[in-house]
């Protein structure tokens, strides 16, 4: 099921990346990770939708397909 985000959220997910620079920190993309594990369907997509907007394409497919261990693994070698 696809899940039609807000432009008001979808505003504020943009407003906080331009904020960052368009980067972002292990700390954080770890945090998201987590988050992405317990939320409801909505924030998995909100949280998605951020990080596609930064580019952070091959992590999005990995939080999609639920497959979060494969994606530690990835942020421990990206973030050396």
């Amino acid at each position: 099921m696809e899940v039609k985000l807000k432009d008001s959220d979808m505003t504020k997910m943009n407003n906080l990346n331009e904020k960052n620079k368009w980067a972002i920190s292990k700390e954080e993309i770890i945090e998201l990770t987590r988050k992405h594990k317990i939320a409801n369907e909505y924030d998995k997509a909100l949280i998605e939708y951020r990080l596609t907007d930064i580019n952070f394409h091959t992590y999005v497919g990995l939080l999609y397909h639920r497959k979060y261990e494969e994606l530690e693994k990835l942020i421990e070698e990206d973030f050396e």
